[in-house]
């Protein structure tokens, strides 16, 4: 069989399903089949993880990289082999590998603007705190962007502590009480 290996991070309802039903059905049409592994935002799982399926013989993988100030020297090993990879959601800055991920940037910028131009004039952005995920950053610049560019003041900014359950999708209570706070 030919398989192709998918270590994820995390996956979250109903964004993550569809991105796992898809992968599945365009492998399926290509003659693959996916083995799909979890790493839960450790690194350390995330390595044992593309160990397992590379020694499965897996042909290539589909991996989102775990958030962290480090990139995984497991990828960046796998890059340097030429193992055929392709990220998920996130980018590594400066190191030339396939990614499939969001405009962070614009998709923040668009929001702004949408709510800029249905009145909205005090815009305050509520994020994590800095993790080393780009995508955060690219998000929270995206934000300032288009708060510079309409001529908006943002309001204050609401960072929330980075908790690394990806499993329990249940707001945490810390989380809540934050936010209310901020608000």
């Amino acid at each position: 069989t030919r398989l192709i290996g998918v270590v994820l991070e995390h996956v979250s309802t109903p964004f993550g399903l569809d991105m796992m039903y898809h992968m599945d059905q365009m492998a399926e049409k290509l003659g693959y089949k996916l083995y799909i592994r979890f790493s839960y935002g450790d690194q350390k799982k995330e390595t044992q993880e593309i160990d397992f399926l590379i020694s499965q013989k897996v042909m290539g993988l589909i991996i989102m990289p775990n958030h962290g100030v480090h990139y995984n020297t497991a990828i960046l090993k796998l890059i340097v082999e030429r193992f055929p990879i392709v990220l998920i959601d996130k980018k590594l800055e400066g190191i030339p590998v396939p990614s499939v991920r969001t405009d962070n940037h614009a998709a923040t910028s668009r929001l702004v603007r949408c709510l800029a131009e249905s009145g909205c004039r005090q815009i305050s952005l509520i994020t994590f705190e800095e993790c080393g995920a780009t995508s955060l950053e690219e998000r929270k610049q995206g934000f300032y962007d288009e708060m510079a560019s309409l001529g908006l003041s943002p309001g204050p900014e609401c960072a929330l502590p980075f908790v690394g359950d990806m499993v329990n999708n249940e707001p945490k209570a810390a989380a809540v009480e934050i936010i209310t706070n901020f608000l």
